[in-house]
């Protein structure tokens, strides 16, 4: 089941379908600065957690080699009230991601951080989202009922496989 066997009007919705797919995954979310003093201390809040230089070489022996920020979510906060992370990834000095191949949590001592941002709902990219969601259902509606029933012709000696008649 070849691209070329899909029909013109298939290949549309496809297309169209993948386009609703990337605008519904497309980032709705942003991580936005706060003060590491007004960092949530909700068990399971989604933060970024940005080390400072001494934070990357004293961590590197949990995170790895490089780190400088983490993402995940906030475990817990321990007695010294240093967040415990849940990592699932990780930004290298290079600016390069990846995900978190440790296991368990991670505490991040306070002197070690040099920022922390908060995992948000950004209504904007919200808004675009569903406006592009909106217009390609629209499209991929429009499409199919465009679509009709293809080239099946009644035609006799048309070269048609289906037209043709045995003796």
């Amino acid at each position: 089941f070849g691209r070329a066997d899909l029909h013109p009007v298939s290949r549309k919705v496809l297309a169209l379908s993948g386009a609703v797919g990337v605008a519904a995954n497309a980032g709705c979310y942003a991580y936005v600065p706060v003060s590491p003093r007004q960092a949530p201390e909700s068990d399971g809040a989604a933060v970024r957690v940005t080390l400072t230089a001494g934070g990357t070489e004293d961590l590197a022996r949990c995170l790895g080699p490089r780190v400088h920020a983490v993402d995940g979510s906030i475990a817990s906060i321990d007695a010294e009230g240093n967040p415990v992370i849940g990592v699932t990834w990780v930004q290298l000095v290079d600016g390069s991601r990846q995900p978190w191949m440790g296991e368990g949590v991670v505490t991040i001592p306070a002197a070690d951080i040099a920022d922390v941002a908060v995992h948000t709902l950004d209504r904007r990219k919200s808004y675009v989202a569903a406006a592009i969601v909106g217009i390609a259902l629209a499209a991929i509606t429009y499409a199919a009922l465009q679509g009709g029933g293809g080239n099946i012709r009644d035609n006799p000696g048309d070269g048609n496989p289906l037209t043709s008649r045995l003796p």
